[in-house]
């Protein structure tokens, strides 16, 4: 995904998207997809002022922590009257970032003389497109381990814990849980050690969806 924030020093217009994959809401909130990687703002810097700038440099302000910058900095140096440079930030989104909430992300413009514009866009997690199992950890495990799985939207999760033979051992969860990333966890304390299996089965809407996982119990 890359957005693209272009426009004058001390004069930045909204933000604009270069690929299908940079939605836009309606309220002008930029929506990125969940867990994705190796996203890009670029920000376009053109010195619209009489006289030089030196020491140019584009800074991530204000980020949710669960935007992951490569660099929060970006040098762009000397810039001549009429002169303008791009600043590239890259990021990847976590993938237990809170899906359909809003958040600022703000950059500052200085140069040598200090900040010269700071600018706010408003982005937005989106949720899986489908039901996602992330795994379970640890795996081999003994005698608890984590069922992560992130959700397309609100709905009833049911988690159940299958032995080698297909005998249901556990009704692990049965109730409603949000879009977005989810953890279960399993103590498998009393149980044998062996290879187990577990499915994870989410009803949204008038969906329903089963994904299916192998794990190992050590004793």
């Amino acid at each position: 995904m890359k957005l693209i924030l272009t426009g004058l020093l001390l004069a930045i217009p909204a933000v604009s998207t270069a690929q299908p994959s940079a939605k836009r809401s309606e309220a002008g909130v930029h929506l990125i997809p969940f867990a994705s990687q190796s996203n890009h703002i670029e920000l376009q810097v053109v010195n619209t002022t009489s006289d030089p700038l030196k020491d140019v440099s584009v800074e991530v302000d204000e980020a949710p922590g669960w935007l992951l910058f490569s660099e929060t900095s970006a040098g762009i140096g000397a810039l001549e009257p009429g002169e303008g440079q791009s600043a590239t930030f890259v990021f990847d989104l976590d993938e237990k970032a809170p899906v359909a909430e809003a958040a600022d992300l703000t950059f500052s413009i200085s140069s040598a003389g200090g900040i010269l514009e700071s600018r706010t866009i408003r982005i937005e997690p989106e949720a899986p497109t489908d039901l996602t199992l992330r795994g379970n950890y640890p795996n081999p495990f003994n005698p608890t381990t984590r069922i992560a799985y992130a959700l397309p939207g609100d709905g009833n999760v049911e988690i159940e814990i299958f032995n080698s033979i297909g005998q249901r051992v556990v009704r692990l969860l049965d109730r409603p849980q949000e879009a977005g990333y989810q953890e279960a966890t399993w103590n498998a304390a009393g149980f044998p050690g062996g290879l187990y299996f577990y499915s994870v089965r989410h009803t949204f809407e008038s969906n329903r969806q089963v994904k299916v996982g192998k794990m190992v119990l050590v004793k």
